[in-house]
């Protein structure tokens, strides 16, 4: 009985070795394919340049902290805050209060805040 499952075995084997070894090197091409390019589409870090720029450059914010859809700013200099240049793309809106700003800006905020609170290299 062993020996007649064997010998089925090795006559599939013989009839369909082509078409195997064609879908063991298919199953190959596409694992290399995957782990290729799986990596080549990386987001780059997005630029809040314009907003930065509107805070009065980075050195004017002393902390920045995401709290979900809501970025709060310590302001050192109110005056160089330039409320009109927000990009309205990304601030929704904002709440002005002595020394501190909070920004509306949706599911950024965390990029924001890490962008603004990361040391110059």
């Amino acid at each position: 009985m062993l020996i007649d499952e064997l010998d089925n075995l090795n006559l599939f084997l013989k009839e369909y070795a082509v078409y195997l070894a064609l879908a063991g090197i298919l199953i190959i091409l596409i694992a290399v394919f995957l782990i290729f390019f799986s990596g080549r589409h990386k987001k780059t870090p997005e630029s809040f340049e314009p907003l930065l720029s509107a805070l009065g450059g980075k050195e004017n914010v002393t902390l920045a902290e995401a709290k979900g859809s809501r970025l709060s700013l310590h302001i050192k200099d109110e005056a160089k805050v330039q409320y009109e240049n927000f990009p309205r793309e990304l601030v929704s809106n904002y709440i002005k209060m002595t020394g501190k700003l909070i920004l509306i800006v949706g599911e950024k905020s965390k990029q924001i805040a890490d962008q603004i609170n990361k040391k110059a290299d």
